[in-house]
C-alpha cells in the first residue's frame, strides 16, 4: 500500500531541501530520480520543498545512506531493498532497517548479460574462464552477480578477468576488446546499452540455468523477464534472463509530510512523469 493512502493533505510551513539518491548518470535510475524531483518541485511555491538528485554507486549505498539519514529517498533493486529491511547478507552487521518504506515502484530490472559479438559466448555458461565486468562495490548489480556465482558454484578466480569498472568506462573497455562480456542490471530498452550496440558489435546473452531456476524459486523478490528482441541493433531475438524490481524506498526519520508530497506529485501527473 501506497504511503499516499495514508496521510491528509500537509501544510508545509518551513522550506526544506530533501535529497533522492539515484546511480551512475548512464543508467535508468538517474532520469527517474530526475523526473521525480522534478514532479515536486512543480509545486515547490506551495508545500515549500527543494528536491535535488543525487548520483551515487546505486541501490546498497542508497539504503544505507537512507538508514544513516544522509539521503531522504533512494532508488534501489527489490532485493537489496528486502536485505535491507530484514538485515541480512551486506546488511548483517547493521541489523534490520526497521524504520525502511517503500514507497511506490517503477519497473523491471533485468540481468542483462552483454558479450562481444566476435567473442564465443553463446550461453551463460559460456562466461566462465572469459573476461568479465561485474560491477561497482556497492552496487545493485554487483550483489546479485554475487549471490547469483554463489547458485552457480563459480569462484572469480574462475575466470580469467574480473573488473569493477562503473558504468561510464565499461563501453570502452568492451568496445576496446578488453573485456569479453559485461553484466548489468538495468531496465530496457536503455540507453547505455544502445550506446554500446552503436559503438560495437554485440551479442545480447540469455539468461537460462538450473541455478537461476533455483534462485527464482528461493527468492522471491526476483522473476523471471524477457527483453523484447529489435530493441537495439544487432539484437532481433527475445531473451530470456530473470530480473528484480526498482522500487523508490524511504524512511520513516523523513517527514509524512514530505512523503504525501513526493508520492502525490508523482500520480498526480502520472503520464508526464512516464514520459519523463
Amino acid at each position: 500500500m501506497l504511503w499516499l493512502a495514508c496521510f491528509s493533505a500537509p501544510l508545509l510551513a518551513i522550506p526544506q531541501t530533501i535529497s533522492i539518491g539515484t546511480a551512475g548518470i548512464n543508467g535508468v535510475y538517474h532520469p527517474s530520480g530526475g523526473a521525480i524531483c522534478r514532479m515536486l518541485n512543480k509545486q515547490r511555491a506551495r508545500h515549500g520543498i527543494r528536491c535535488i538528485v543525487k548520483n551515487t554507486s546505486g541501490s546498497v549505498y542508497n539504503l544505507q545512506a537512507i538508514r544513516n539519514t544522509t539521503l531522504n529517498v533512494g532508488l534501489t533493486q527489490s532485493d537489496w531493498q528486502h536485505y535491507a529491511h530484514q538485515g541480512t547478507n551486506r546488511f548483517a552487521r547493521e541489523g534490520e532497517d526497521t524504520r525502511l518504506r517503500s514507497l511506490f515502484s517503477l519497473y523491471a530490472e533485468t540481468f542483462t548479460l552483454i558479450a562481444r559479438a566476435d567473442s564465443n559466448i553463446q550461453t551463460l555458461t559460456d562466461i566462465r574462464t572469459h573476461r568479465i565486468n561485474i560491477g561497482s562495490p556497492g552496487s545493485g548489480q554487483r550483489g546479485t552477480i554475487d549471490i547469483l556465482l554463489k547458485f552457480l558454484d563459480w569462484q572469480l578466480s574462475d575466470f580469467e578477468l574480473v573488473s569493477e569498472l562503473p558504468s561510464t568506462e565499461q563501453v570502452d573497455a568492451l568496445c576496446d576488446d578488453k573485456l569479453d562480456a559485461i553484466i548489468v542490471t538495468v531496465g530496457h530498452p536503455s540507453s547505455f546499452v544502445n550506446q554500446i550496440a552503436e559503438t560495437c558489435a554485440i551479442r545480447l546473452i540469455p539468461a537460462e540455468h538450473p541455478a537461476i531456476d533455483a534462485l527464482l524459486a528461493e527468492h522471491y523478490y526476483y522473476r523471471r523477464a524477457r527483453i523484447p528482441g529489435a530493441l537495439y541493433p544487432g539484437n532481433p531475438d527475445e531473451i530470456a534472463t530473470f530480473g528484480v524490481g526498482a522500487t523508490v524506498v524511504s524512511s520513516t526519520s523523513t517527514s509524512d509530510d514530505v512523503i504525501y508530497e513526493l508520492v502525490k506529485s508523482v500520480f498526480d501527473n502520472l503520464d508526464e512523469f512516464k514520459s519523463l
